[in-house]
């Protein structure tokens, strides 16, 4: 497009920057709330070096309603899953427990 100019750069980023739903998106944590409450059957289990320099691990439950949700949990509770057992996470507590 002839005479078209790139948005202007500022200090901060790009003026005319993604939408706020973008930006809501963008990162999704896995950290478990103790406002939260579900249960559901462990799917699925990984782990990984996401900052690049601690272990975080992660198990895929399937909820009640059918949906699922990827959680961090601790290293111990990890490795005592398989795929199958149920987690059950309560309002008010820090963390999921093995039912």
């Amino acid at each position: 497009m002839e005479g078209a100019r790139p948005p202007a750069r500022t200090s901060g980023g790009w003026s005319e920057g993604p939408s706020r739903d973008y930006r809501g998106d963008m990162f999704t944590s896995r950290k478990v709330h103790e406002k939260d409450a579900w249960s559901g059957a462990v799917v699925d289990k990984s782990r990984g070096m996401s900052d690049g320099s601690n272990m975080y691990h992660y198990v895929q439950v399937r909820l009640e309603d059918g949906t699922t949700k990827k959680v961090r949990v601790d290293g111990t509770l990890w490795e005592s899953l398989t795929t199958g057992d149920r987690l059950v996470k309560e309002a008010g507590t820090a963390a999921p427990v093995k039912a």
